[in-house]
């Protein structure tokens, strides 16, 4: 799938603001150890089981981004609102469907010593490119990701 510099400019917007509430997230509840996105289980040593490994099966948080709309003057795509777009504008256009996008990141908690595990980035795909579970494609040869 070939995005228009249109729906790249979402893509970059959508994901701008979703590794800003990550961060916001991360700074508020700290992470005890930072994981990868691409991981599904981390062991770690447990103090409550007296050091020893144990696994912490990591949660996928997946998010759609909203519908982006574009105005036909220079401003850059944003969620449709109330206020978009601008009142002086000829009216706007949709640039992405809603879902069009997704954000993911991952987190886990162990049970016995309750360490938190969260990814400290997360990845932008275009929904297009989905595995047959619905799980965003994490492949780093995945054309679909968003890298615009």
């Amino acid at each position: 799938m070939v995005l228009t510099p249109a729906e790249k400019k979402a893509g970059r917007a959508f994901r701008a603001a979703r590794q800003a509430a990550l961060d916001v997230l991360n700074d508020r509840e700290p992470p005890g150890q930072p994981v990868l996105v691409f991981w599904r289980v981390v062991r770690h040593e447990c103090p409550e089981a007296g050091g020893a490994s144990t696994c912490v099966t990591l949660r996928e948080h997946r998010e759609e981004s909203p519908e982006y709309w574009g105005c036909y003057c220079s401003a850059p795509p944003a969620p449709h609102s109330d206020d978009f777009p601008h009142w002086d504008c000829q009216g706007g256009m949709v640039v992405t469907a809603e879902g069009q996008f997704t954000f993911t990141w991952k987190e886990g908690r162990c049970s016995g010593c309750g360490l938190v595990l969260r990814s400290r980035a997360g990845i932008s795909a275009v929904s297009d490119h989905q595995s047959r579970d619905g799980q965003a494609s994490t492949h780093p040869g995945d054309p679909g990701l968003a890298r615009a």
